[in-house]
């Protein structure tokens, strides 16, 4: 019975003493969440605009820029199959029990489950369709960022859907053909 009080004193003070607390910066700037984060009005951040964007791409033939063969993992991963980005685009026609050998030789066989898609997309001709801003997405359109979508077509591989997330105007992986 003496641990439960303790505990509850030593509780209850902790709470009390945290009553009208506001967290506040050495400088005596009131400390704040993401929604009033200063980031995209620094002069070295570039916000794209969507005009700027239907300016540059619609209705204008892309392709997907190059990736050199060590980054080509980690690379296309922004390429969907569906509106709502829940099924990835992945080449599928790369899978399966593979040679694994540096020599030549039969060697080890893997299973190969490839995670990019660099082999299906690049050097392919798209024609951008329609590029709206990504809002029937929650835990997107939420975000600090503007996020877009791309409505790409190609006659070989048909309607696809790429995210551009604005933020990061270096990282966008395609480039007018």
């Amino acid at each position: 019975m003496y641990k439960f009080q303790l505990i509850l004193l030593l509780y209850s003070s902790f709470v009390f003493s945290q009553y009208g607390y506001k967290p506040q910066h050495e400088d005596g700037i009131e400390v704040g969440g993401w929604d009033k984060s200063t980031e995209f009005n620094r002069a070295e951040i570039d916000r794209v605009d969507i005009n700027f964007l239907k300016k540059t791409f619609l209705n204008k033939k892309i392709t997907p820029v190059f990736v050199k063969r060590e980054f080509r993992e980690y690379s296309y991963k922004n390429f969907f199959k569906t509106k709502k980005l829940k099924k990835i685009f992945k080449d599928n026609s790369y899978r399966g029990l593979k040679s694994h050998s540096s020599n030549g030789s039969g060697g080890t066989m893997v299973l190969y489950d490839p995670q990019n898609n660099y082999r299906q997309l690049f050097g392919k001709v798209f024609l951008v369709k329609n590029i709206e801003p990504i809002t029937h997405l929650k835990h997107i359109s939420n975000s600090d960022d503007t996020n877009f979508i791309f409505t790409i077509y190609n006659i070989e591989i048909g309607e696809i859907y790429y995210k551009y997330n604005s933020k990061f105007i270096d990282q966008i992986e395609i480039k007018l053909f």
